[in-house]
């Protein structure tokens, strides 16, 4: 039983270490994407240019929330 749950702790530990190592990585986007940013009040009218400005194309908004 105490192999199991030193093993299970083991199991558990290495997840959490993985996650947190993945969450500090640098994000990336592909080669000639803009960086990725946070839409804000600031940023609101440049967003929209450059939304509005590929009518032509197939265009995507994608907003995640936390709740």
């Amino acid at each position: 039983m105490k192999k199991a749950l030193i093993g299970l702790v083991a199991i558990v530990a290495v997840v959490a270490s993985l996650a947190v190592w993945q969450a500090d990585q640098p994000r990336k986007t592909p080669p000639g994407q803009p960086p990725l940013e946070a839409l804000t009040e600031r940023n609101l009218a440049d967003f929209t240019n450059a939304f509005n400005g590929f009518d032509s194309s197939v265009r995507l908004v994608l907003l995640l929330s936390p709740t």
